[in-house]
């Protein structure tokens, strides 16, 4: 059997604020979260006791808890597998195989410390079992301890070096520390042993965007896609690596893709919008902006997309009404306050300008350059003051 987990790489969207100016407010930006691939396999053999010792129970007992356990585990029934292997152990405690085993069903229930016991239960046992190692390097990623996963996964590879799974997990470990030329190079080991694997070209490519590299992330996610042409997540973040090189267009054919492929993915439709925005092909990111939030209201990224393009096209109006509610769905968003600042600005609003932008300084500190967020203050006051005479 067979136990897969993956955790897809996931683009969102942010705002960020590298200057405060009455000029275009500011797009989001891509960020990546590496996929996470973790394999378990039950062991299908279990070395028993030696049935001619006194004071042993039968050796049929032991074998029909395991094969029981075995059999739960098949089909998903991961508790009584668990059950079924506590049996077996209260009977004979020094089998490695099925410590193994109850750990990979701990390790499904999520219960990770508990597999994490059971594999070194088996490893105490059998010192020799790569997959012990392995599982409990996944085990211990899961928990965060990476640097132990590391450990764990390194030895594996000592005693298998054609391992290509768990050369990828270390890969995954590292990068999960910000060791992105280690990841790469377990990685490209994984690729030489099995260059037909998408997800590790994929997971290669991840690192390299991180490192800035952006061509050859685009050359890995290229492979990633003539090896599995109908995954939209490659797609889309070969987009986000030409978006990053400038080319806005070749970026767009690929979110298309991913759109073609996932109709109903909200993030890719403002990726998409931010690239036409790009592009100064304002209105078609304005119909991207509003496609995501019919698909989904309350996702507040595509309203402050939408403002800032709104604010582009000085539709000053519209994009205080998106701005608004981006705040209203999230109301600690300082950056939000500040596009709807300058937007009140060129409507002559400075009142509720000044206001925005007392709470961009408050929600602010310490992430922005307030002091030109107070310079824009100072000159809505005084324009205030001037209005008044």
């Amino acid at each position: 059997m067979n136990i897969n987990k993956t955790l897809f790489l996931v683009t969102l969207c942010f705002f960020w604020v590298t200057a405060c100016s009455d000029s275009n407010p500011e797009m989001s930006e891509p960020t990546q979260i590496p996929r996470m691939t973790v394999r378990s396999t039950p062991t299908p053999i279990i070395t028993t006791t030696d049935k001619t010792k006194t004071n042993e129970p039968a050796l049929t007992d032991v074998t029909t808890y395991y094969n029981n356990g075995v059999s739960y585990l098949e089909l998903g029934k991961y508790q009584e597998a668990i059950e079924a292997f506590t049996k077996a152990i209260k009977i004979n405690p020094r089998t490695a195989a099925i410590y193994y085993n109850r750990g990979t069903a701990y390790y499904v229930l999520e219960e990770y410390q508990n597999a994490v016991e059971d594999y070194t239960r088996a490893i105490n046992l059998d010192p020799s079992d790569t997959w012990a190692y392995s599982n409990r390097g996944v085990a211990y990623d899961e928990l965060g301890q990476h640097q132990k996963a590391i450990e764990d996964y390194s030895k594996a590879i000592k005693l298998d070096p054609s391992d290509i799974v768990t050369y990828r997990n270390r890969g995954n470990a590292y990068d999960l520390l910000g060791r992105y030329e280690s990841a790469i190079e377990d990685y490209t080991k994984a690729i030489k042993l099995d260059p037909s694997d998408p997800d590790v070209y994929g997971n290669r490519g991840a690192s390299y965007y991180i490192l800035g590299e952006y061509q050859k992330a685009i050359e890995d996610y290229s492979k990633a896609i003539e090896l599995n042409p109908s995954d939209p997540v490659t797609y889309n973040i070969r987009g986000d690596s030409y978006s990053e090189l400038g080319a806005y267009q070749k970026a767009i054919e690929d979110y298309s893709k991913a759109i073609e492929l996932n109709p109903s993915d909200i993030v890719t439709y403002n990726l998409r919008g931010t690239s036409y925005y790009m592009l100064g092909e304002v209105q078609q990111a304005i119909k991207d902006y509003t496609k995501a939030i019919e698909l989904e209201p309350n996702f507040p990224n595509s309203y402050g997309n939408r403002g800032s393009a709104y604010y582009y096209i000085k539709e000053y109006i519209k994009a205080i009404k998106d701005y608004t509610k981006v705040i209203e769905l999230s109301p600690t968003d300082f950056i939000s306050y500040y596009n709807r600042g300058i937007s009140y600005r060129q409507i002559g609003e400075h009142q509720k300008a000044i206001e925005d932008f007392t709470k961009v300084i408050d929600l602010g500190q310490g992430q922005i350059d307030t002091d030109k967020v107070k310079n824009l203050l100072t000159d809505s006051q005084n324009i205030l003051l001037e209005i008044k005479k």
